[in-house]
This record gives C-alpha cells, structure tokens and sequence, in this order.
C-alpha cells in the first residue's frame, strides 16, 4: 500500500501556518508578533557579535595600547621638563610604624609602568606575527618537525627569539620574494629590543641640581680687618682672648679651625671673596737661643726641700725647669 500523504490542512498547521479555506496568500504575522519572536541579547553577547569577525582584535588593541603608553611618556616628559620632580601621594596609609606611612608615585615609577604597558602591548601583534609565520613556514618547502616548536618558543619568550634568529640568520632571504624567515627574524629582533626599553626610558630622566637665591634668608661669615690685643692704662698687653684662642686651637685638635666660624642657613651657602686676618703656624728650629741654666744639688734640711735642677729659658721669658737627675748625689 503506498503512504497516504497529509492532507493540506495538516501540512499547513506542520508548517506553523494557518489554513486558509480559499486560494488567498496566507496572513503576514503582525509587528508584535515579529517584535515577540526576535531574541533579546545582553551588552556582553552584542559586544562579542560585534567584534567576532575581527579576528586581529588584540593586535589592534595592542598597538594602539602601546602608541598611547609612548604619546603619554613623551607628553609627560615635556611637561615636566625643567621642573621639580612631583610626588604624587595616595589618599590612604599602610599600617607601617606608629603612624603609617603614606605611599606615594613619583615621577620614575610612572614612568616605569607606561613603559612596561607599552612593551607588553607591543609584543602581542609580534608573538602573534611569529606564531602565524610558521604556517607559511612549512607551506613554502618541507621543512623539519622541530622548526614548529622553534618558532612556538619564539613567540612566548625572549629566549626562543634568540634561538630563532640564530638559526634562521637571514640566510633564506630573498629580496624579490620575501619570505617568512627574514620576517621572523625581525620579529626576534623586535622581542629582544623589547628588553631595553624599560632602561631606556628610566633614562630620560636626569636629575640636576640647581641653585637660587634665598632672599629671605641671610648668611653670616666671621671675619677682621684689626686685631686689637687689649690696653690697660696705656701698658700694652697680651689679649686674654686671643690668649684663650690660641690655647683652644692647641688643646682641640678635633675641631677645624681652618673654617672661620658662619651662618648658614640653608645649609648651602656662597659668599665673594673677602680679605681677613689669620693666625698661621710655623715651625722653627731655636735651639741655638735656649739659655740652659743648672744649680747643684742640695739636699733637704729640716725646713728647706730639697733644690737642684735645671731651668731652659728664652729671650722672651718663657721658661721650664726640669730635674734629670744628673745634679743629685
């Protein structure tokens, strides 16, 4: 028995349409029902709708990541050119110390991560490059199983970049007809120019010192045009001062007297040259005006002591005595 086909009724409501009792174009469904029947997606999935077709995304984003990270240090750099460095506190403290210290970001350190921002974001289209170039690799001639790995390593680190570059070394570069080896090459070489520039940025900046005048602060620098040793009724006589100077300097011999005594404070002082009086030291030999006088021996008496020694004296008075026992019995 051949199979009973459905009648058309039953085909139509199969079909999701409703039967019609004449030969007319079935109804068109109205706009809330199309409205009703569209899926609704979130922010998330119509992101993702969006950006599904762009299959070199993330290189783009790296690029444009690693441009602004270089437009941003070179807008930094210029605006702080010839100024003080700045200090840039956070608005909390870390539970160090009594009081907690307050971290801050100087001018270095943010230097340092728009640097690393932008070599990290500068190596996402070069490991993707180097991943993609070992396809055409093998499709150009048959090649070694162990190029898939060499160029894997290239493109997830520093050292399988050296590695390539050992090995390929430009050696099947064609000018006419570039090909993927030379194009690896300079991805190696772009991976480990990487390394550098971190330094070379910490590098921009020089710090110099400079000096400006502190006009609401005054220094002060001893000095003396005259010495004046003291008059006592007209008897001219050695300054008690000058006499406890001189004995200071001899006896503190820890203290550098070369320095004149000052103010400075700032603690970074220039003044002109001045002309002042000083006290300088020489040695000289005047054994030859030393007057050696000796009294001999006389012992001790009931109420007398005991006498006898030497005195060395100068023409200016200055005397000492001494016993080196060669005047006792």
């Amino acid at each position: 028995m051949a199979p009973q086909l459905p009648s058309a009724e039953k085909a139509n409501h199969v079909l999701g349409v409703s039967p019609t009792t004449d030969d007319s174009t079935p109804s068109t469904p109205t706009l809330a029902e199309n409205t009703a029947s569209t899926p609704k997606y979130g922010f998330i999935a119509r992101f993702k709708a969006l950006f599904s077709g762009w299959y070199y995304l993330g290189e783009v984003v790296g690029i444009i990541l690693s441009a602004a990270s270089i437009v941003s240090i070179c807008v930094v750099v210029g605006y702080y050119d010839q100024k003080s460095p700045p200090n840039w506190y956070f608005p909390f403290h870390l539970p160090i110390g009594e009081e907690g210290v307050r971290p801050q970001l100087t001018l270095n350190s943010l230097l340092s991560m728009l640097s690393v921002i932008g070599s990290t974001c500068a190596m996402i289209p070069v490991s993707k490059g180097l991943g993609q170039l070992k396809y055409i690799w093998f499709i150009q001639q048959d090649r070694q199983l162990a190029d898939l790995e060499m160029f894997d390593s290239a493109s997830r680190s520093k050292l399988g970049s050296a590695q390539l570059i050992w090995k390929l070394r430009l050696k099947y570069v064609n000018l006419k007809r570039p090909a993927a080896s030379h194009l690896a090459v300079l991805g190696g070489l772009a991976s480990l120019l990487a390394l550098a520039y971190g330094p070379y940025v910490q590098n921009l900046i020089v710090t110099k010192i400079d000096y400006f005048e502190a006009l609401d602060q005054r220094a002060e620098i001893s000095f003396s045009h005259l010495m004046n040793t003291g008059a006592i009724n007209g008897m001219l006589g050695d300054s008690p001062t000058v006499k406890a100077a001189v004995g200071t300097a001899l006896l503190d011999a820890s203290n550098d007297w070369v320095v004149p005594p000052h103010h400075c404070p700032t603690g970074e002082c220039f003044w002109e040259g001045y002309y002042t009086l000083a006290a300088c030291t020489r040695c000289a030999d005047i054994t030859d005006r030393l007057e050696k006088t000796c009294a001999p021996y006389e012992p001790a008496g009931i109420d007398t002591p005991a006498t006898g020694g030497c005195n060395i004296s100068l023409p200016s008075g200055l005397s000492t005595f001494y016993d080196d026992g060669s005047h006792a019995p």
